[in-house]
């Protein structure tokens, strides 16, 4: 046996090149324990995925919903832009236009 010492990066580079490796061992991915991210206790890493992911997803929610606020205002933004355009447009009396524009 090699007194080779593994760091974390050579541990995680083996995992995501062999993708299969728990399906192989299912046993060590049963037993895999980590520690807790608000506590001293460990969890399973299933658990521990499921924080991650209901993390990211409270993440993603967050980011879905400054989205459709922005889409709100843009699309707010428009119709008022589509309104004033049209408002220019209809003008008949061209020395009302410059009038117009400013009302915005």
């Amino acid at each position: 046996m090699t007194d080779t010492a593994f760091t974390a990066q050579d541990i995680a580079a083996f995992l995501q090149e062999h993708p299969g490796f728990f399906d192989e061992h299912a046993e060590v991915f049963a037993t895999l324990q980590v520690p807790h991210p608000h506590g001293s206790r460990a969890i399973s890493l299933g658990e521990r995925q499921i924080m991650t992911l209901r993390e990211r997803n409270r993440e993603l929610e967050w980011r879905m919903n400054e989205l459709v606020r922005n889409a709100s205002a843009s699309e707010s933004i428009g119709a008022h832009i589509a309104k004033w355009c049209c408002r220019l447009l209809s003008e008949s009396e061209p020395q009302r236009v410059p009038g117009e524009i400013a009302l915005g």
